[in-house]
């Protein structure tokens, strides 16, 4: 069967209508998986629940039709997960660092894919977040089963990075998976002006 310019890809995910596709494809090859959710969602009348599972499955689909974006997705999900990666991210944000860090903050969180580790540098400087700090991401990391292990050790050995170089301190509220822990900084006794934070 000849194929016109603007069809849908032969193995298109059948769940998604074609007319849809050619809107959420783009979005998916960009990474912007929100605005895709919530284009599929209005388009189709579909759950969130749903929403996320056929545009996992597209993802998918992609990563074979588009080799450049497969390609940089394995990379991202190698970043993502690997242990070895994780330690060179974090060796490589702690080094740009502008000035030393107060503390070093370690915070889990949830989502759809999973439980992510990430690691902050706490800066003194006011930003939009809190009138006295500024967050800067370290790493992030996606610890799964057997290197669930790793990513708490790696969070305490750059902890142990920035008490040995800048005499640091180290937040890491909860060993295990906890998405409700309080920031450093809504720890410290208030000062005035505090409340225009986080």
């Amino acid at each position: 069967m000849r194929r016109f310019p603007g069809d849908p890809p032969k193995n298109m995910s059948p769940s998604i209508p074609p007319e849809v596709l050619v809107e959420v494809d783009p979005l998916l090859l960009s990474r912007a998986l929100f605005p895709a959710i919530f284009l599929l969602r209005k388009r189709t009348g579909c759950s969130l629940a749903t929403a996320v599972e056929q545009l996992t499955w597209r993802s998918q689909e992609l990563e074979t039709l588009h080799p450049a974006f497969g390609e940089a997705e394995a990379a991202r999900r190698w970043r993502e997960s690997a242990p070895e990666a994780w330690r060179a991210r974090a060796r490589e944000a702690l080094d740009a660092l502008a000035r030393p860090p107060v503390v070093i903050e370690v915070q889990w969180d949830g989502d759809s894919f999973g439980w992510s580790l990430d690691v902050f540098a706490i800066l003194p400087g006011a930003s939009a977040a809190h009138p006295r700090f500024t967050c800067v991401p370290l790493v992030t990391m996606r610890p799964s089963g057997p290197t669930m292990g790793d990513a708490r050790a790696l969070a305490i050995e750059v902890g142990q990075w920035a008490q040995e170089r800048w005499s640091s301190l180290f937040y890491f509220p909860a060993l295990e998976e906890s998405p409700d822990e309080p920031r450093w900084w809504d720890t410290l006794p208030a000062e005035p002006g505090d409340d225009a934070g986080s």
